[in-house]
C-alpha cells in the first residue's frame, strides 16, 4: 500500500505497454489517507465509473496515524491499488484527494482536493432512502480542515476540523483544542476534532461538548462514515433551530444512498 509494497506491472509499470488492451485511457488516481478521507473519495468514485476512456487507480500516502482499514476499503473499491513510491513515479490526468497531508507536491499531474459539504440527518433509526426529505434536516454548508493550504477558507468556514491523536501534544486534549479554535474562528457555527476513524469531539457556538461516535452496523462492527460528516449533521440538526438534546436518541447521516448512524453523547467538559 505504501513504499513497502510490491510495484505493479499493469496497467501500469515498466512492461505494461505489453499487456494493455485498452489504449488512450485518461488515468485518474485516487490518494487515500485514511479510511475517513477515504469514504469523501468513494462518494465520488461512481462518476467515473461508467466512462470507458478514464482508467482508475487507487494509493495510500501513508501519512496519516490512522491506517486502520484502509486495505479493506480499497479492496473493495476494486481499484488497483499502487505503492505510493509508483504512484508519485507515474503520470496521471487527474489526481483526486480529499486531505492535505502526504508529499502531494510529488504527484504528475493535475490534483484535486475534494471540499467537504453537510448533506443531512435525522434522529432514530435507520432512514429509507427513498424515503422524503421531510423527515430529514437539509443543510447546504462548508467544512474546512484547519491544515488547509487555502488558509483563506478557514474565515468563512460554518465548520473547522481538526484530525490528530486523542492525545497529540501539539494540539492538548480535544476539549481543550475545541475550545481555543472556536475563539480563533468566531465566525463558524461548531468545531470538531477527529481523533478515530469513527469519532470525532465537537464544540457548539454555545459552548455544548459532544462526542459523535459511529454505531453498531448489523453485523456488529463500526457502521463507518467520515467522522467530519458527522459534525456536519449535528450543525444541520442545530441551524434547523432543533435542540441538542433531541438528538441524543441519536442520528443518522446520510452520504449519497448509504445511511449510516452515529450515537451522539454530550460530555462534561470538565471531566475530559
Amino acid at each position: 500500500m505504501t513504499g513497502g509494497a510490491a510495484r505493479l506491472r499493469v496497467p501500469v509499470g515498466a512492461e505494461a505497454e505489453r499487456w494493455v488492451t485498452r489504449t488512450g485511457c485518461r488515468r485518474v488516481l485516487f490518494i487515500v489517507h485514511n479510511v475517513t478521507s477515504a469514504t469523501r473519495l468513494l462518494d465520488v468514485l461512481p462518476l467515473f465509473h461508467s466512462d470507458v476512456r478514464v482508467q482508475m487507480f487507487a494509493t495510500c500516502t501513508g501519512s496519516s496515524p490512522f491506517l486502520a482499514g484502509v486495505p479493506e476499503l480499497l479492496a473493495a473499491a476494486g481499484l488497483p491499488v499502487l505503492p505510493w513510491e509508483q504512484a508519485k513515479d507515474t503520470e496521471f490526468d487527474l489526481a483526486i484527494a480529499a486531505s492535505y497531508g502526504g508529499e502531494l507536491g510529488s504527484i504528475q499531474g493535475k490534483l484535486a482536493i475534494l471540499s467537504h459539504l453537510g448533506r443531512y440527518a435525522v434522529v432514530g433509526g435507520e432512514p429509507d432512502p427513498a424515503e422524503e426529505l421531510a423527515v430529514g434536516v437539509e443543510s447546504a454548508h462548508t467544512l474546512v480542515d484547519e491544515e488547509t493550504r487555502d488558509t483563506g477558507r478557514l474565515r468563512v468556514a460554518d465548520i473547522v476540523v481538526r484530525r490528530a491523536p486523542e492525545d497529540d501534544p501539539r494540539l492538548g486534549p480535544p476539549a481543550a483544542w475545541t475550545a481555543e479554535a472556536l475563539d480563533r474562528y468566531p465566525f463558524c457555527g461548531l468545531v470538531a476534532y477527529v481523533d478515530g476513524p469513527d469519532r470525532c469531539v465537537v464544540r457548539t457556538r454555545e459552548g455544548d461538548l459532544v462526542r459523535l461516535s459511529a454505531a453498531p452496523a448489523p453485523d456488529g462492527r463500526p457502521d463507518l462514515c467520515d467522522p467530519a460528516a458527522y459534525a456536519s449533521a449535528l450543525h444541520a440538526w442545530l441551524t434547523s433551530g432543533r435542540d441538542l438534546a433531541a438528538a441524543g436518541a441519536g442520528i443518522s447521516v446520510r452520504t449519497g444512498s448509504t445511511a449510516h448512524r452515529v450515537r451522539v453523547e454530550v460530555v462534561d467538559p470538565a471531566a475530559s
